[in-house]
């Protein structure tokens, strides 16, 4: 906020990140403002306007003669009792948070609970956050998708697809893609560097403004190819760089693969379900997604009428992680009859994803043309691993291991016996 405009009875509650030494980020730069303003040039400018309080001129919080003040918190600090005119969050979120959701949702949860609550007249008072992204799921993310906010984004780079305008009639004036926001400063040489000592994501974050870089980052749009089925549903059209390749559905086996929340909660994972075909060339074709928030019971139901909406000759398994109660719901599911199997997990999400990116970039993962799931499936996979989100990829993750490296593994003769003996709907 220009300290100007502590000049009169305006009041200002600005907020740093905590980090891991308390209130001290914020304590400096109120410092800064104070100094500025006790500065002979200051003064000789608005000397006649007010003057400083002497009861209240601390580095935390300071005072003038109008009543209009300045105050300085921390991220998750009580800001209970206090107020202002304008709040400012600047950099809400220590670096060190992008990595752990808890931390970024605590954050999250004191700006929406305490911290955006404190405007002494919300009709006439400005919320202003500033900061880079960490994540899609910071506080920029946050907001961003509330909607309702003024949104100033500027890249170090143009990028002409986010050119940025606002409400006041002001636009990004460059025009050249590449072309620097601030070259005497950045020039393309110190950006350069930058990208050889942050790293792509790094980069892409702090200089992009973007958490995941344009195209994604472990999987790519770039390599995203679609298929389309026929009216008949006996043919699927495979679109590739090099033309259209039509695939009888006959000649392709078809699975599911899942990932199952241990909570119901609206804020914890999804539980997911994608069913699959696998073309003779092992190309794996997505053809259906369901996703929601599922107790226990409702999640073996849903995983029920999955199986059977999609149940044919064709259908070999449905895959489960071979993991604490999931694979429980599988064993159950398969005492029932429906052909389930145990995934055992290699590393953690990350490795298994970028296995599958592989996968995707050799042009045998497509997806289905149009699909009502498809712009939420995508908006996943491409923020991997800085999306909110990962139940979607973890479903693509293990269909391209499966399809890989198929195991299967010998049913104990008392459950094959069943499943013999079962009859299908």
């Amino acid at each position: 906020m220009p300290v100007s405009m502590i000049g009169g009875k305006c009041s200002c509650l600005r907020a740093k990140a905590t980090h891991l030494v308390g209130h001290l980020p914020a304590i400096r730069d109120n410092r800064k403002s104070r100094l500025l303003i006790q500065s002979p040039w200051f003064q000789s400018l608005y000397r006649s306007a007010f003057t400083m309080s002497n009861d209240q001129n601390m580095k935390s919080s300071f005072e003038n003669s109008s009543r209009g003040y300045r105050l300085a918190v921390s991220t998750g600090s009580a800001a209970t009792g206090h107020g202002g005119s304008i709040l400012i969050g600047d950099d809400l979120h220590a670096i060190d948070e992008k990595e752990s959701d808890v931390a970024r949702e605590s954050c999250l949860d004191w700006f929406d609970t305490t911290f955006s609550t404190r405007l002494n007249n919300p009709r006439t008072g400005a919320i202003v956050v500033i900061g880079q992204r960490i994540h899609e799921a910071d506080i920029s993310g946050h907001l961003l998708e509330q909607g309702g906010w003024e949104h100033l984004c500027l890249p170090a780079e143009y990028e002409p697809d986010r050119k940025c305008s606002t409400s006041i009639g002001w636009e990004d004036p460059r025009k050249q893609e590449g072309e620097l926001l601030w070259k005497e400063r950045f020039s393309r040489e110190i950006l350069e560097n930058q990208k050889r000592n942050l790293g792509v994501l790094g980069y892409s974050a702090l200089y992009g403004q973007r958490p995941i870089p344009a195209g994604g980052y472990v999987f790519n749009a770039t390599y995203e190819r679609l298929f389309s089925i026929s009216s008949q549903r006996d043919m699927y059209h495979l679109v590739a760089p090099s033309g259209m390749r039509s695939v009888l559905a006959e000649q392709c086996y078809e699975l599911s693969t899942s990932d199952v929340a241990a909570k119901e909660k609206e804020s914890n994972d999804f539980t997911v379900f994608s069913h699959w075909a696998v073309t003779p060339e092992h190309d794996v074709l997505l053809l259906d997604v369901w996703r929601g928030h599922w107790t226990i019971p409702q999640q073996k139901e849903k995983a029920r009428q999955f199986y059977r909406t999609w149940y044919s000759q064709r259908y070999r398994a449905f895959w489960f992680e071979d993991v604490a109660y999931q694979s429980a719901i599988a064993q159950d599911l398969l005492l029932e009859g429906i052909p389930c199997m145990g995934f055992h997990p290699q590393g953690d999400k990350v490795m298994r994803a970028a296995a599958a990116s592989i996968y995707q970039e050799a042009g045998k993962v497509y997806f289905q043309k149009g699909a009502i799931w498809l712009e939420d499936f995508r908006k996943e996979i491409y923020s991997f691993p800085k999306g909110a989100k990962d139940d979607q990829t973890d479903t693509l993750s293990m269909v391209c291991m499966v399809v890989r490296e198929p195991v299967i593994e010998p049913l104990d003769e008392d459950i094959a016996r069943q499943i013999r003996d079962y009859m299908p709907f």
